[in-house]
């Protein structure tokens, strides 16, 4: 991708100043996702993938990433394709990619007259009403700065700067009402370099029970949603010792 964005500046904004740059995206579609065709290559791209790992380390630089998704079955506009994503694959997805250092391109089709459809623009909404609660976890993590620390076990659940990240929580409520979640959920985290002093939710600011042992093992006991309350992924602020 070679800098067409600044040609169209340049007819909108003539007297603006002009920094020039170059960039170029690894495109090698759904059959080599990451691979590395050019030693110019900036940023490897994973097209409708969920990598588990990426090595930014190119042969010559670090190197970003960038994974993408579609909200249905099409890049462009299918008047016949129903089969659209839910806000949970959304937003696992962002989580997903920010766990490996990527960022998530959202692609929806546009209809003829430049509308974005009705059921995508409300998926859109929810990711919106998402990063408005946990959006400074997203911003706030780049890949080069910061490290990945994952759970152990089975679970997907991680620490990316200081967030935690815990998937799949269900809500605290009446057990004639609420389907499982009472429960705190015990998530694990093998010699974690530093020492934590608390671990505090986004969304209401609660802060929740955590040990840590002499060699580093951190073990959280990460609390449901209150009834009336699912935000999906859920994410913490974790505050360590200067």
């Amino acid at each position: 991708m070679v800098n067409t964005i600044l040609k169209e500046a340049d007819l909108f904004c003539p007297n603006s100043v002009r920094i020039n740059f170059t960039i170029y995206l690894n495109n090698t579609g759904l059959e080599e996702q990451g691979a590395i065709r050019n030693p110019l290559i900036d940023v490897l791209t994973f097209e409708r993938g969920n990598p588990q790992s990426i090595n930014h380390q190119g042969p010559q630089k670090y190197l970003a990433a960038e994974t993408s998704m579609t909200v249905n079955k099409h890049w462009g506009v299918a008047k016949n394709d129903i089969n659209y994503v839910s806000p949970k694959q959304l937003i696992d997805q962002i989580c997903n990619s920010r766990k490996v250092g990527a960022n998530l391109l959202i692609n929806t089709g546009l209809e003829f007259d430049g509308a974005i459809p009705a059921f995508s623009q409300s998926l859109l909404k929810i990711v919106g009403q998402w990063m408005s609660v946990y959006g400074e976890a997203i911003y706030a993590t780049n890949h080069y700065e910061n490290q990945t620390y994952l759970a152990s076990g089975e679970t997907t659940d991680f620490i990316k700067g200081n967030y935690l990240f815990v998937y799949g929580l269900g809500n605290i409520g009446n057990s004639n009402v609420v389907l499982g979640g009472e429960k705190a959920r015990k998530i694990v985290f093998n010699q974690y370099p530093q020492r934590v002093t608390s671990i505090t939710w986004l969304d209401n600011q609660a802060l929740f029970e955590f040990e840590q042992a002499l060699d580093g093992t951190l073990t959280i006991y990460a609390n449901a949603f209150q009834y009336g309350t699912h935000l999906i992924d859920r994410v913490a602020t974790i505050t360590v010792e200067d």
